[in-house]
Parts: C-alpha cells; structure tokens; sequence
C-alpha cells in the first residue's frame, strides 16, 4: 500500500501545478540522410527547407512576414525571439504544429490539403496555415512581470498561456486565421455545418468536456471548432482588445490556470457564464436556420446506416452493392459493403484499413482505394491499392490521393490520380498490371496550373476527365480531354465545388457544393449548363455515388454524430432547377466584431538561400530537476537541453544533488538522428554505497558510480507491422571511496568492496502489430514481441564474462460481447549466465511501496510486470518467466475535468487478472506460483501535462509467500 502523505506534501503538490508549466520532453524520429537543407534569412524568421522546396519556402517568408505585420496590428502581440520556421514534404498532409519551448519554432507539411479537408476550403490554405500557426506563438510567447523576470534569468521556461486549455489556444488561432479575406475556417460551410448540428442534436459539449480530446463526435476536432466560434463570440460581444488584455494578464500570472480568475477582470463574468451565453447564442441561430430549410422544404434520402461516425467515399461495386469507408472510433476503420436491396442486413467488412483508406474506385466490380504507407523509413505517402485478398499494393512512391480507374483508348485499364510534390498539385495516370507503374506514367495536368486538385472522374462514352480544381481563388468543377489535355470549366461560382460523379448516360454531373451555405447535392446537365438542386439536408451532403442502372444515389448526410450513408431515387423530373443562390458566407452564425485590416501580403521573398546550420542547438535555458520524498530524502538540480530545428540533433546536460548530503548526479547525453540509424551516447554518475567489512563490522563506504552507454537504434515502421533493431554498448564501473582504518588488533584483515567493471554488447529486435481506437480503453488487437541479447567479456573491457537472454511476447485479443472488452496475455522472461557478480538478478513479486503524492509530484509512475499477490521481490533468481492474463473492460467514459482547472478524468475500466511466475538459479527453483485479483483504473490528466493512470485493485497469491494484497498506484 502506498504511504499516507504527510501535509507538507500537498503544499508540494500546489507547488507541481507551476513547475509543470515546463515544455514536455519530445520523442524524436530520424530523417533522410540524403536531403540537403537551406535556409532564407530575415528580420523575424528564418525558413528552412530542402531538395524541390525553394519556391514555396520563398511564398512562406513572405507570409510569415506579412503575419508578423498584421496580426500584430491586430492583437498587439510580438514574438520576443526570431521564429524557426522549418518546411517537410515527407506527409502527405496539410497541417503544422509550433512551439515556444525553449525557442520559437514552427513546423509546416507542405502537401495542399484536397478538396475535403478543413484547411480547402480556403483561397489560399498556405497564408490560413502560417497565420494559424504564428498566432500560436505571439500568444504562447508573451510572458511579463515575474514569470518575465524569470525567464530572463534562466530562459525561456515559465510560460503561463503555454499552459493553458487546448480549446483557449487553437480557438484563437482558428479565429485570428479566419479573419484573413477569404475567412477561414470559421467562414466554411463545414464548420458552419458542424457548429449547427451540435447544438441541434445535443453533442454540444460543455466547457469541462474540452480540457482533454473530447470521446464524443467531432473530438480532435472540437477545441479547433467550438474554441474558434467562442472567440468569435468573445470578439464581437468585448472586442479584440480585450482578448488582448486578457492574454497580457494571464502571461504575468505566477499561479497559472486561474483562468477564470482572470476573466472576470476583463470579460466580467467567469467562461462557465459566456460559455452558456454563447451556446444558447447558437441554438437560437441554429434552429432559426433550420426553420428556414424546413420551410423551404426538406429533402432527405433514406438512411441506409445509424450511428454516425464516418461512412463515406462510397461507389457501386455492382448495381445492388455499394462500398464505402466505415470508421466508427470503436474498432479498424475498413471497406465495408452493403446490398441496397436488402439494406437491414448486417454490413460486410471487405478489409481493414490499415493507414486508412482515403479513396475508393470501383471498375467492373474491382475495388480501389489509396492509403498511407511508409516509405525509405520516414515518408508517410499515400499509395495505390486494389482489393484483392486484402490490400495488394499497386505502387510506390507515387503520393497518391484521389484515384479514378477507366480503359484507356487501347482498353489498357489506367488509373488516375492526384498528387502533390510540396505545394504543386498534379494528375497522372498509369496502366495498371504493368510491373513498374512509374515507367507508363503519363502527366494529364502539369504541377502549377492548379493551386491543388481532387476527385477525378471519367465520363462515360467520352475521353474526358471531369475533377474538382482550386483556380484563382475557388473551387470549381472542370474537365480535361485526357488526348489533348485540352480544359474546360464547367462551373464558375464562389462556391466550392466538390466530389463530381456522372450520371451512366453521361447527361449530368452529380456533385456536392455549399450553394445557400450548406453542402447538398446538385447536378449540372451538361448540354445545357442548368444547374438543378437534388437534397436539402439539414446538416450536409458529401461524396455521392450513383447507381450503375442510373436509378439511385448513394451519398453521406452529415449529422449530429457524424456521416451516415443515405439514398435517394435517382429522378431529375423532380430536381429543382437554379437560377439564382445566395453567397455561402451570408449566413454565419456569429457576426465579426470588426473588420479586420487587409493581409499586407508581399511578392514572393528575394533573399539569398544559405546552406542550414544548426545555430538553434544552443543552450537556451535552465530547468529545473526536483525529486521530493515524505522521508526526506530530496534531490533538487538543473538541466540544460537542447535540439536544432530540424530535430536532427539533442543534448541533455544534467546535475543534481541530496539536498542533506550532497551527493551529487550528472549526467550527458547526445543524439542524431540524422542518419537512418538513430545514434546516441550518454555519460552518467551518481553516487552510491557499497560494503566494506571493518573491525568485523559490516559497515558502509562510499562508492562513485559511472556508467558509459552508446547505441544505434533503426526502426522499421510499416502499415500493418513496424519493427526496430538496435545495437548498443555499456561499460559500468565504481570508484570506491576512502575506507576506515581498522582499530581493533584482534580483528580479521578489513575487506575492501570489488570495484568490478562491467562492459557488453546488447543487440535487441522487436515488432509491433498493435492496435486501438479512439473510444479504446485498453490496446485491444494484435501482436508484440522482443528479443534482446547481451553478452559480457573481458574482451568487451569488462571483468567478468555473461550472457543474458530477455523476451517478450504480448498478444490481445477483442471480446465478440461488446466494445473495449478485451483478453490480454503478457508474457516475458530472462536468463543470465555467467560469473558471479556479472551476471544479472531478478526479483519478481508485488509492487514496491509508492509514495502517491511524491510520485505524482515527482512525475515517477510505476511501470512494469509484476506478480499480484506477493510482497515485493519476493521471489529472486538470475532466471524468470511472468505470464499475465488480463481480462479488461470499460465501465464509463468520463472526460471531464474540474471546470477550467485542468485535472481531467477520462475512461473508468476495470480488469480481473490471474498471474503466474516463476523464478530460478542455477542450482534453486522458487517453482511456479500464481495469483488472481481484480483492479480498476482511472485515466487522468494533470495540468495537460501528463497522462497517468490511478489504479486500485486486490491481489490473493496462492503459493507460499502469497498473501492479500491491496494496492493504490499511479502509473502511465
């Protein structure tokens, strides 16, 4: 059982809420060796970019330029220090990420975003991306008064609107990048779409429900949505120069998270109050808005799926049955396939989506689709794949999005497709069943005359391609004859235009637009150019599929929940025609506060390109490293860390000392991982005891303890099943202190403590096929396993010879009776032999004693394979084997934290366990002993910077040395 804290530790805790304010150490992935970089320099940015990315790192200085300009007119916020600003085309991705811990940085994919994404919806996504992800700085980044003072004596460590609630930091950058012309996200159709259907079908989530990653649709995406609509709401209701006071104040607060606190001195009233001010501000707006689509009169198709989610991207395999792409958060999103003739029967699961599946074609009954996979171990692209005994992938490198499958006018089955290159979108095709696609590769519309591209379809009976293509400025439909390349635009509205799929008697095209602000179908008659409107959906209509007899259409309604699959009869007698619409931006639902100035956007930046130096390593600042104890025992010191911008180099230098001893600790590490192998070297001392015998006394000494460490580390990353190798080098050795001097004549010679030097190889494989969802309390599929070999010997540098043996073996296993129940079966064991005092010793038995509040407060969970049931190391050899056998289940989702104090519980799940384990020398044997009990778990979030997990539970072991045991833990 843990021990009870004593009063002091709570103050202590108090204490955890400030330091906690320090930046998360980050996990670091290799990057391509072969990729040269440079970098444009001026006054406050620096872009760095490589091989193919020159133009558009030139487009990005001149938008961070711009940005620093104009949302400081707006906000009246600077950053205090040059922003790094680096450019990666290894994703196929649009998004970015940034940081002010210990320098300002920011990070942005190149890939452009498609039709469908959040960020396409803008006239120009790059300008929303670099605003969005500089407001996070200039916000981050303003610290005054005490918490200025410190970071001015140890750097930039103390950073209160650093900690603060991802609906607060992403809702302002939403906002500030939606007040740019075009408007943002908070001026899409979709976001509209989404804000309206929560507040009408009761997810609208409350303020505490937004402090961690909501379960509840539209999760990730909520702090981004209903954080941007609430700081439109605050904007229009106090104006935006009392957000700015606002963030001014609170980056001068010594205690942080007092949010409310502070908003009451500027707002009037707590966030709980304007949150409900704001919600029922947008019922109010929302219902008024459907009142106008009912009166106008609503036209919905049968539903032919329940639930929500994502169900989407469908086309008819045959005329009965159509395939689409399920993701319900609860299991493998995967290709599913449903007879609409008999659509109460149960969905048939084709495949499973491993890295997703982001498209799908359908041609004479073959199915297609694209999906992210890795290549040369650190690009994530998409590729091509058709359904055949699973996924067989049809290409490699080919940065594959939307696809469309046809015969070519040999009858050679071709696939089109888009792709982008950094920004520069493009549509190629190839003949599929050629042994390397690349070399029949043919360039159907040149990088550069699109500002991005999607949704590629050929019409029936013809040799033109119909797509959806972002020109000057809008999205709209257009066609390309695939001899002559020649182009046609068939819609020219301010509309955006998406997902075009013909009628089979190629008269009309069927697409999804937000004409009146709400994405529905409509169809254009190609001969004519009348456009007609086929849904009037409340929420939204997306990725229609028509039927091969041209009789129906399947598509995606949006709703409360998510996408679900509809149907309507396919009848143009009973379209209605369309003279006249209204802007899709009329109808927002909440009014800008003021007009924003104009983007101040310059030409294209002229500066030289210089090769990259990684000048950010420096040390930038002091942080402090603390290890509390009720007993006393408490460590306090400093680090010094470091990485360049490019993630390519890390230092750690570290010290600390027993506040009553002095015994000191220290500690230097480097990395690289600038080659596929990641290198590391670490160099630790630390002090330590050791016994001497003294008069016939045992007595004890000093000891300085060092310990070198050197490795390489390769991992293997894949779509289904990723892998790591690594090799790695130790030498351990101990400088023994000054011994007493013996006093007593009559005792024996005093015994000096062996200084022994321990030196060896280790070489370690292991693999990973393990999956779990969103609504997941537990991994709940797959396989894992290790294997780890390390010998030691005189040769190695070390005095005595080894050889140790570890593995380990972990499989789950879901319960066919309901969600997140799950059987897991953790296996793992070791071996050592060889000299004594080389080799290596096992305990195995219960838990140790935790000191809950010191190991909160100290951030020290404990982790590890334990045998329930028995004290702690009850059972010790230079042998093991543990098995765990674990059946896990949920009980209830909380995800909820104390109002705007950010302590948040989220899944409350239990297990109930049988243990066996056994432990042996070479000359003893503990036999097997085993252990049965049960525990609930708890997982929380403290001050959004950990991840933890409290755990209660009971344990009865059943061999000698069992015992009840209950315990109460903190753990990952």
């Amino acid at each position: 059982m843990s021990n009870i804290a004593s009063p002091r530790s709570f103050a202590l805790l108090a204490i955890l809420a400030v330091i906690l304010l320090l930046a998360p150490a980050k996990a670091f992935a290799g990057t391509d060796p072969n990729i040269r970089w440079k970098t444009l320099s001026s006054e406050h940015f620096k872009v760095h970019f490589y091989q193919g990315g020159e133009l558009m790192a030139r487009r990005v200085m001149s938008i961070a330029n711009s940005s620093h300009q104009w949302v400081g007119e707006l906000l009246g916020l600077y950053p205090s220090q040059l922003v790094e600003i680096s450019l990666w085309d290894d994703v196929d991705s649009a998004n970015g990420w940034a940081s002010v811990h210990p320098y300002d940085k920011i990070r942005l994919f190149a890939a452009p975003p498609g039709p469908d994404s959040e960020l396409g919806v803008f006239s120009d996504y790059l300008s929303s991306l670099v605003v969005h992800e500089y407001t996070h700085i200039v916000h981050m980044d303003e610290v005054s008064k005490i918490p200025g003072f410190v970071n001015k004596v140890i750097g930039k460590t103390f950073l209160p609107n650093g900690a603060i609630q991802k609906w607060f930091i992403e809702g302002l950058a939403v906002f500030m990048e939606s007040q740019l012309p075009d408007g943002g996200r908070l001026g899409s159709s979709q976001y509209k779409m989404m804000l309206r259907q929560a507040a009408l079908g009761g997810t609208f989530p409350q303020l505490s429900q937004l402090t961690v990653t909501p379960i509840i649709w539209p999760r990730g995406t909520s702090p981004y949505l209903f954080g941007g609509f609430f700081f439109e709401f605050l904007a229009q209701k106090f104006g935006l120069e009392t957000i700015t006071k606002f963030i001014k104040n609170y980056g001068a607060n010594v205690i942080p998270f007092l949010l409310n606190t502070v908003a009451k001195r500027h707002f009037g009233t707590t966030f709980y109050s304007l949150w409900s001010e704001f919600h029922a501000q947008v019922i109010a707006d929302s219902e008024k808005h459907l009142a106008e689509l009912t009166q106008l009169g609503l036209i919905q198709g049968e539903r032919l799926t329940k639930g929500g989610e994502f169900n989407g991207r469908a086309v008819f395999k045959d005329p009965r049955h159509v395939v689409w792409v399920k993701s319900d958060g609860r299991s493998m999103s995967g290709l599913f396939q449903l007879d609409i003739e008999r659509p109460n029967k149960k969905p048939q699961r084709l495949v499973d989506c491993d890295g997703g599946c982001h498209s799908v074609a359908a041609y004479r009954g073959r199915i297609f689709s694209t999906s992210t996979s890795w290549n040369r171990l650190v690009y994530q692209y998409g590729e091509i794949f058709e359904l055949k005994d699973g996924l067989k992938k049809l290409t490699s490198r080919s940065r594959a999005r939307d696809l469309a499958v046809f015969d070519d006018k040999f009858n050679a089955t071709t696939i089109a497709y888009v792709r982008a290159d950094y920004d520069q979108a493009s549509l190629v095709s190839f003949a599929v069943g050629e042994d390397k696609p690349s070399e029949s590769e043919k360039v159907i519309i040149q990088p550069g005359l699109f500002s991005d591209l999607g949704d590629p379809v050929v019409l029936p009976g013809s040799e033109h391609l119909v797509f959806t293509g972002a020109k000057d400025g809008q999205w709209d439909l257009w066609s390309v004859n695939l001899e002559t390349g020649q182009l046609q635009q068939l819609t020219n509205d301010k509309f955006l235009d998406r997902d075009p799929v013909p009628t089979p008697d190629g008269r009309f095209i069927v697409f999804s637009s937000d004409h009146e602000g709400v994405f529905d179908l409509f169809a254009l008659e190609l001969a004519t150019g009348q456009l007609f409107r086929i849904t009037r959906e409340p929420g939204g209509a997306f990725w229609p599929a028509v039927s091969p007899a041209g009789t129906s259409i399947v598509y995606s309604a949006y709703g409360p929940k998510g996408y679900d699959l509809a149907m309507l009869p396919l009848e143009p007698q009973n379209w209605i025609a369309i003279d006249d619409t209204k802007a899709p931006h009329a109808d927002s639902p909440l009014e800008s506060a003021q007009t924003p100035p104009p983007f101040p956007m310059e030409t294209d930046f002229d500066g030289d390109a210089t090769p990259y130096r990684a000048t950010s390593l420096k040390p930038r600042s002091i942080i402090p490293r603390w290890a509390f104890s009720s007993g006393g025992n408490n460590r306090l010191g400093f680090e010094f860390t470091g990485s360049d911008v490019l993630d390519r180099h890390y230092f750690l230098a570290a010290f600390d000392a027993d506040l009553t001893r002095i015994t000191p600790y220290g500690a230097l590490q480097y990395k690289y991982f600038g080659l596929f192998p990641n290198l590391s070297l670490d160099v630790v001392t630390w002090n330590g005891t050791d016994r001497a015998i003294i008069d016939d006394q045992i007595k004890e000494v000093d000891a300085r303890n060092w310990m070198i460490n050197a490795g390489a580390s390769l991992p293997i990353p894949g779509r289904v099943v990723s892998f790591r190798v690594s090799l790695g080098y130790s030498i351990r050795w101990k400088m023994i202190g000054e011994i007493p001097k013996a006093h007593e004549p009559a005792s024996t010679t005093p015994s000096r403590p062996e200084s022994r030097r321990l030196a060896g190889l280790t070489a370690s494989a292991s693999f990973s096929w393990l999956r779990s969802w969103a609504k997941s309390v537990s991994t709940e599929r797959g396989l894992s396993g290790g294997i780890s070999v390390g010998g030691r010997h005189k040769w190695l540098g070390s005095d005595g010879k080894s050889l140790t043996i570890t593995g380990t073996l972990d499989g789950y296993v879901p319960m066919p009776w309901g969600h997140g129940h799950v059987l897991a079966l953790l296996t793992s064991g070791a071996t050592s032999i060889g000299d004594i005092g080389t080799i290596e010793v096992y305990g195995q038995g219960g838990f140790p004693v935790q000191d809950m509040v010191m190991a909160i407060i100290n951030n020290q969970p404990l982790s590890g394979r334990y045998l329930r049931g028995y004290g702690h190391n009850a059972f010790v050899g230079n042998s093991y084997f543990l098995g765990n056998l674990e059946y896990r289940f949920p009980i209830f989702p909380i995800f909820r934290s104390l109002g705007t104090i950010p302590l948040s519980a989220r899944y409350l799940h239990g297990a109930v366990f049988a243990d066996l384990g056994r432990t042996w020398t070479n000359d003893s044997s503990s036999g097997f002993n085993w252990g049965i009990g049960a525990e609930l778990s708890l997982g929380i979030n403290l001050f959004l910077a950990r991840d933890a997990t409290l755990k209660i539970g009971y344990a009865h072991g059943f061999a000698d040395k069992g015992k009840d045991t209950f315990y109460f833990l903190f753990s990952p």
